[in-house]
């Protein structure tokens, strides 16, 4: 047992502050150095894998791969779609969407097979998974449209605007399992160990494998062996 695990094990144990202080410096190092080399994140591109991907990759190259779009619903509150209310709101809308830079193209609005609804599809520049970052500034836009036309319904929808409500679900669950985690686990230690914090251990004089038994500080204290006694004849 003389490897440099048990000789590493054996100096942390002598020297607890020493260990702790060094591993300490150590991700402090690690910290430091991958903040100055930076990161590189993954493109679409990098996540087409199979034939799927393959697939993605030959409508990428024929410019026919899928945009990252938002769709803009507009219906009456009550009764028919009024025309020109509906009208001057697509116009407010598709003025508001194209001066934005990450807009790649507002299409023209589509209405439903019964009339009472209005469809614009809004575009966006750029790779789809970074969409999600730039899908702020069209819910600003369709809420400023939303406050000039009471009489409408605007209501927006689309992958990117999706998939950022997805991640704040996710941030918000996180959250709250740290928050309930933390008083778990105090009450467990409170209940098994009658302490917030784990009870430390005294070394007793017989540590195993030292020649200094006060380096020791964790070994539980235990009473040495006794042998038992050889029944007496009468």
């Amino acid at each position: 047992m003389n490897s440099l695990t048990v000789r590493m094990a054996r100096s942390s144990a002598r020297h607890p502050w020493r260990a702790i202080v060094g591993w300490l410096v150590f991700v402090a190092l690690c910290l430091g150095v991958g903040g100055a080399v930076g990161t590189n994140s993954a493109r679409t591109a990098d996540y087409r894998v199979g034939e799927a991907g393959r697939a993605e990759a030959m409508a990428a190259e024929g410019r026919l791969e899928r945009r990252s779009t938002e769709q803009v619903l507009i219906s009456a509150r009550s009764g028919a779609l009024d025309e020109r209310a509906s009208a001057a709101a697509v116009r407010d809308l598709t003025a508001r969407m194209e001066r934005l830079r990450d807009v790649a193209d507002v299409a023209a609005p589509v209405r439903s097979a019964d009339g009472r609804t209005l469809l614009v599809e809004v575009a966006l520049k750029g790779e789809e998974r970074d969409a999600k970052d730039k899908v702020d500034a069209l819910t600003a836009q369709t809420a400023a449209v939303q406050k000039l036309h009471p009489g409408l319904i605007l209501e927006e929808t689309g992958s990117p605007s999706i998939s950022k409500g997805v991640d704040a679900q996710r941030s918000a669950d996180l959250a709250l399992s740290e928050k309930i985690t933390l008083p778990v686990t105090l009450l467990t230690l409170l209940v098994v160990f009658g302490s917030l914090t784990m009870p430390p251990y005294r070394c007793s004089s017989r540590c195993p494998r030292s020649r200094r038994p006060s380096a020791c500080r964790w070994w539980p204290r235990t009473s040495p062996p006794t042998r038992a006694s050889a029944p007496t004849s009468s």
